[in-house]
């Protein structure tokens, strides 16, 4: 599973990636950072808190409420 790969290349390497996804979720356990492009410009950039990746879906309540109002906007 992609998914699963990508968590297990990134804690071996610690490598720089850009991962593209339309999944909040995945975003949030994933990501360092979000951007979130609406009609070609930046409509959300947020720096996400240092922790352990992947981080628990649950703790990001407060970060997908964001992302959707600047999908919303």
């Amino acid at each position: 599973d992609l998914y699963q790969a990508f968590i297990a290349l990134w804690q071996e390497n610690k490598p720089t990636a850009v991962l593209i996804t339309h999944d909040i979720e995945e975003a949030w356990e994933l990501a360092q950072r979000v951007i979130v492009l609406k009609d070609g410009k930046v409509a959300f950039n947020m720096r996400l808190p240092d922790s352990v990746l992947p981080r628990k879906i649950a703790d990001g309540a407060e970060v997908k409420a964001q992302i959707l109002q600047a999908l919303r906007d």
